[in-house]
């Protein structure tokens, strides 16, 4: 046996795809639950045969790292976060088996996700190690293609979405119904759940205003910068030592304020935020909230809302991270979020697409013209979503949403800021300052809606056409700004098309 100690790595592939490619409620919640902390249960799971003092899986309360000290303990774990499990081994074979077992496993429990895992000699230089760790890992993403489930042969019947052979039957109002072996999964793991134990409103329909309206919202959160702060604060550090030590607080700091703390500060804001926006009904009679976490893995988050309160739970999500720091009191936090606004039959993997492209769009703005003081804000984007909508952001902006003069008519991404960066802006970031939009929904959100929608219309058209539309809007009363800025951005199209989305209006009655 070699009795050389190794380094390994886990990743699961496939997470989003895996829950998303279906538009059931069920099996999207089902899979959610499928995959929280996934790679850390299936690792423990593949550990119940080793001693308790033979392996150290506590590693969040575990400050030293043992592995060096102790040569009796066989499996220690560095650290976990941001979806990746990292892993001192004694020996080769040890490493082996246990990876073969947990990628058998997570095959039978989640059927239709793959384990990516790769391991290399350890030496004494971290830095090195991780940096050929790293490679390989890489290498083995770009050649080893994602396991798929079994397709289906002529003479079986398929599910129409996922292409995958019906191969179980489930029982559902009082009736029997075919499914795949991977939704059989996700909807075993939907009824199991432990409502007890839960705060979050489980059917998407449910979090609906009312019955007319069908709204609800994909949120995508990613952290900013979040590899090159880990880079910068790790470099130079060759030790296992000190380096294990750096990244368990690392780890710990990422998973507790994205994960934990934030979360925390939404769910209690949230009957504030419905009483503000007159939709108190949301909540339900059992205190269940029109919110739910799908995907947390570190600084990658992800749930589904009412699409009335989405702005208002990205803007307390966002400045509750920006409290904490990653290591010490050295580099805070800040993310980007994308909206994506979309009707409950709309594609849910077309949905989260576009809230990740609204979120990359976000980062563009924050990481360029949206810095203040030299560090990166926090932003969101928000996209409107209807039926027919593509996955290409820039594509849809480029053709949708600039008038016959060519003049843009959207404005986001809107930062995020503190109060003390507030203080600090330039005029042109308080254009694009979420402040500025919420005044111009102020403005045009007591408009009679009819009003309204024909002053977003003229937006297509012409700049002229909008100028008339307000001095008639002045003549009854209604004072509001230029039409375009000096940048010939339009100044209340954002508010216009998200005015019924997100404010709490009394129609009027035209005179």
């Amino acid at each position: 046996m070699d009795n050389e100690a190794v380094i390994a790595i886990y990743d699961v592939r496939g997470i989003q795809d895996y829950i998303f490619r279906t538009n059931k409620v069920k099996e999207i919640v089902g899979a959610s639950l499928i995959v929280d902390d996934l790679i850390i249960k299936q690792f423990k799971n593949a550990l119940k045969n080793i001693p308790s003092e033979e392996k150290i899986i506590n590693w969040e309360t575990t400050q030293e790292l043992q592995f060096e000290k102790n040569n009796n303990i066989k499996v220690e774990i560095l650290y976990y976060g941001g979806g990746n499990l990292v892993v001192l081994f004694r020996n080769k074979e040890l490493a082996r088996t246990i990876s073969i077992d947990m990628s058998k496993n997570i095959l039978i429990s989640a059927y239709g996700l793959s384990l990516n895992y790769a391991y290399i000699k350890k030496t004494d230089n971290y830095q090195n190690d991780w940096k050929n760790l790293k490679e390989k890992l890489s290498e083995i993403k770009a050649t080893t293609p994602l396991n798929k489930p079994m397709g289906v042969l002529p003479i079986v019947q398929y599910d129409r979405v996922t292409g995958l052979p019906l191969s179980k039957q489930i029982e559902e109002k009082n009736r029997t119904i075919k499914v795949t072996y991977e939704a059989y999964q996700k909807i075993n793991k939907y009824n199991s759940e432990n409502d007890n134990d839960r705060k979050f409103i489980k059917e998407f329909d449910r979090m609906r205003a009312n019955e007319q309206e069908s709204l609800i919202a994909i949120v995508h959160i990613d952290g900013n910068s979040m590899g090159q702060n880990i880079r910068d604060l790790t470099e130079g550090v060759t030790k296992y030592s000190e380096a294990t030590k750096l990244m368990r607080e690392i780890s710990c700091n990422i998973h507790r304020v994205f994960e934990k703390d934030a979360i925390n500060a939404v769910i209690e804001r949230i009957p504030e935020i419905c009483k503000e926006h007159g939709v108190e009904d949301l909540i339900k009679s059992d205190g269940r909230l029109p919110f739910r976490p799908i995907i947390s893995a570190g600084d990658d988050i992800t749930f589904v809302c009412n699409s009335r309160i989405s702005l208002d739970i990205v803007k307390e999500y966002l400045l509750t991270i920006k409290s904490g720091y990653m290591y010490g009191n050295k580099y805070p936090f800040s993310a980007c979020a994308g909206i994506a606004i979309i009707h409950s039959h709309f594609p849910f993997h077309k949905a989260y697409q576009i809230a990740e492209e609204c979120c990359q769009n976000a980062k563009k703005r924050a990481k360029a013209e949206g810095m203040v003081d030299g560090k990166i804000g926090n932003f969101v984007d928000f996209q409107y979503c209807y039926s027919g909508s593509t996955v290409n952001i820039e594509i849809t902006r480029e053709n949708k949403y600039k008038n016959i003069e060519n003049m843009s008519l959207i404005r986001r991404p809107y930062g995020i800021y503190s109060k003390v960066e507030k203080e600090k802006l330039t005029p042109e970031q308080r254009g694009f300052d979420i402040d500025y939009f919420e005044k111009t929904l102020d403005e045009v959100k007591n408009i009679a809606r009819t009003k309204a929608k024909d002053l977003r219309d003229a937006y297509y058209e012409t700049k002229a056409l909008v100028d008339l539309k307000l001095i008639r809007l002045l003549a009854k009363g209604v004072e509001l700004e230029e039409s375009f800025d000096k940048n010939n951005i339009a100044t209340y199209y954002d508010a216009l098309e998200f005015l019924d989305i997100y404010a709490k209006r009394t129609e009027k009655e035209e005179e």
